[in-house]
């Protein structure tokens, strides 16, 4: 009796040990798209490029287990190649963006990555950032405006556009 309880016992630790390699709770998920036509069912884009790697972030992020509430949904995209049209005429852009914490994203340029994890959770004055420039866009399914910024480096373009948040859920 004793061996087959030691077996059991066994059997149980294994699958107990085989379930867990089986989840995946770690947050290295990724859900970059390098498709533009999604991009552009999501937002107005005034930007052409050759090629673009984007993904929508939650703040917090979502880490496995039972979702919490998400104060910010943010898209953050890199173009390559990248042409930036004008700002709209008469357009009421906002001249600061907030940063999320979880903005620098691993798949982006060096640069880029660099320059979003130096001002995770701050308030950025757009103007004073070097090859930045304030960006408006609109959501297509709701038609809701949403603000953020677009900078420039060696032919490649960041979009950062938060698309909800505590001020406009």
């Amino acid at each position: 009796m004793k061996h087959h309880s030691r077996n059991f016992v066994a059997a149980l630790v294994t699958a107990g040990v085989l379930m867990l390699a089986g989840c995946d709770t770690s947050s290295s998920r990724s859900h970059v798209s390098p498709d533009m036509t999604k991009l552009t069912g999501l937002i107005d884009l005034n930007i052409q490029a050759q090629s673009v790697q984007w993904e929508i972030v939650g703040t917090p992020e979502y880490q496995g287990g039972v979702p919490g509430p998400t104060d910010f949904v943010t898209l953050v995209a890199e173009f390559n190649g990248a042409s930036v049209g004008a700002q709209a005429p008469g357009s009421s852009a906002a001249t600061t963006a907030y940063i999320v914490p979880n903005a620098a994203r691993p798949w982006t340029s060096a640069v880029f990555q660099t320059f979003l994890a130096e001002k995770a959770n701050t308030v950025v004055d757009i103007g004073a950032l070097p090859h930045c420039r304030p960006y408006q866009t609109r959501l297509t399914k709701t038609g809701n405006s949403a603000h953020g910024f677009v900078c420039a480096s060696q032919g490649r373009a960041l979009l950062y556009v938060v698309l909800t948040s505590p001020e406009n859920t």
